[in-house]
């Protein structure tokens, strides 16, 4: 028995006539794998949205993690700029120290420049006080004669 165009037609009529026919008319035409897509692709739908509010709770998070990076490179631009301001005023500090050493080694020489100009005042008023005794002995000397 050949299955004509209108015994197509004339099922087509039928199915449209008694809708609840389409399942069973789907069951026997197709294979399981075949009747299985529409709860697959349900599925996957479920599974994309799912994925798609990830994705959105990524993308959020990857933007406040964009906005930190670049509160703390703003950070480190500061702190590199407060490490070249006092790597500016160590050397300051450092060529200021310098002057000072040289200054305090000015002041030991004069120090020791005026020690031994002290010495010498100390010879000088040694000396002077031998000639006094010898002149006041002269002296003695001479009221005694």
């Amino acid at each position: 028995m050949a299955f004509t165009v209108s015994d197509f037609h004339d099922l087509v009529e039928l199915l449209e006539q008694h809708p609840q026919w389409r399942q069973e008319l789907r069951r026997l035409v197709l294979t399981d794998e075949l009747l299985d897509l529409p709860r697959i692709v349900r599925e996957l739908g479920d599974r994309i949205a799912e994925l798609v509010e990830a994705q959105k709770h990524t993308d959020k998070t990857i933007a406040e993690l964009v906005e930190a990076q670049k509160r703390t490179e703003a950070r480190l631009d500061r702190v590199d700029q407060q490490i070249a301001e006092l790597v500016e005023a160590q050397k300051r500090a450092e060529a200021r120290l310098d002057r000072v050493d040289q200054q305090i080694a000015e002041l030991v020489e004069a120090q020791k420049r005026a020690e031994a100009r002290l010495d010498r005042v100390d010879q000088q008023i040694a000396e002077l006080v031998e000639a006094q005794k010898r002149a006041e002995a002269r002296l003695d000397r001479v009221d005694q004669q």
